[in-house]
């Protein structure tokens, strides 16, 4: 009776340590980034901030807007001033959540190997102490007209959103997405503390047992079940711990690759056919329009009017293409061109954007899948050799 006794503390000890506490963890950060990424991509439906909208807030209520520019002074703790072109305007910025972008080169074509490593900080303007005047920063979030001063703030149906960054604006929205995801959800603000607890509770726990001979054996085990975080990384089993880390990157590129690819469409009626359209034309949030053209037999480079579009390749078929972008009319001609609004994609679909999205979905599982695998096999096959040679070492 007392065999199922021990084995059931031991047992329970890894799953609560292990498993249960970094797992609270990881739920908490996936959900933190995933709110972020949905206000984000709301957001970019919203108008963008100009002298004229800024006039319009005068004693009329609040609205939501963008807005891009730079850092131009700290007030205090709680405010900062920020400026472009055509305006400048102050942030309440201490109730805002702060988006640190890793400086990197702004290249359209950027290999995906250089976004695996891209992780973008979260923090609040408390924990910052210094930044630069010039900054590139994008607002997002309420503004309302105080005297003629246009001033952002939080409030709980558009929480206030802060980026600094720097690049391209038109790049702004991609780079944020691939590093708006933790790359190891596992370890979080939980997990140092829990795997120290956990590991200290295995040792207690087989300190008092090994003293006596008919619970050696549980000793041993509770010993091996403490080293369980550390089998992760030793040989043999660290190269599964490599193939995991390459399934997890793998499949949180395509989970970026599924969001970037939706996001064109979703300025569209939402019902839309791709297989059977031909043109389709909206409205942006700047006044401008979205031009969807199918190609048929001509190239891409016929309806271009300057510029080279985004390509998003499909695994699955090559047709139909869609090109989108703003249209520019030139005599009885319709071009297409890089939108006024960094936000809106200007991109060649190499394929029907809902097959794409749906294979990038797949594929994210699937990865997902095999990472998982891959990391209950690397620490099966590491226990089974720890236990082995300290069964050797306390005989």
């Amino acid at each position: 009776m007392y065999e199922i006794f021990f084995y059931s503390i031991i047992f329970t000890l890894s799953l609560v340590f292990y498993l249960f506490i970094p797992g609270i963890g990881a739920i908490l950060s996936i959900n933190k980034w995933r709110t972020f990424r949905k206000h984000l991509l709301d957001y970019t439906k919203l108008p963008i901030i100009d002298y004229s909208l800024l006039n319009e807030l005068k004693n009329k209520p609040s609205k939501a807007f963008r807005f891009f520019g730079k850092l131009e002074a700290l007030e205090g703790k709680k405010s900062i001033w920020v400026k472009n072109k055509l305006l400048t305007l102050q942030v309440e910025i201490d109730k805002s959540r702060i988006y640190l972008m890793p400086s990197h080169k702004s290249d359209n074509n950027q290999s995906e190997e250089i976004h695996l490593d891209q992780e973008n900080s979260q923090t609040k303007w408390q924990k910052i102490y210094s930044m630069s005047e010039g900054t590139q920063v994008f607002i997002a979030g309420t503004c309302k007209n105080i005297g003629g001063q246009g001033i952002f703030y939080d409030t709980p149906e558009k929480p206030l959103i802060t980026i600094f960054y720097n690049g391209n604006n038109h790049e702004l929205l991609k780079n944020v997405l691939y590093g708006a995801r933790q790359k190891n959800e596992y370890w979080n603000n939980l997990t140092p503390f829990s795997l120290i607890f956990g590991f200290l509770s295995h040792l207690i726990l087989a300190y008092f047992l090994i003293s006596s001979t008919p619970y050696r054996f549980f000793a041993l085990y509770s010993l091996g079940m403490g080293l369980l975080p550390v089998t992760l990384i030793l040989p043999p089993g660290i190269l599964l711990f490599w193939i995991f880390q390459s399934f997890w990157n793998r499949s949180r590129i395509y989970r970026t690759k599924r969001d970037l690819c939706r996001h064109p469409s979703t300025y569209f009626d939402q019902n839309t056919d791709w297989n059977s359209m031909e043109n389709l034309e909206c409205h942006l949030p700047d006044g401008h329009h979205y031009l969807a053209i199918r190609l048929h037999n001509e190239k891409a480079a016929d309806h271009l009017f300057t510029g080279s579009p985004e390509i998003i390749d499909s695994e699955s078929s090559k047709n139909p293409e869609f090109l989108l972008g703003q249209p520019v009319q030139i005599g009885p001609y319709t071009k297409l061109k890089l939108p006024d609004d960094p936000m809106v994609p200007f991109v060649l679909f190499k394929g029907n954007p809902e097959e794409n999205i749906n294979s990038y979905h797949s594929k994210s599982q699937l990865y997902a899948l095999w990472g998982i695998i891959s990391i209950i096999a690397d620490v099966f096959l590491n226990l089974v050799i720890i236990f082995f040679i300290l069964r050797l070492f306390f005989q």
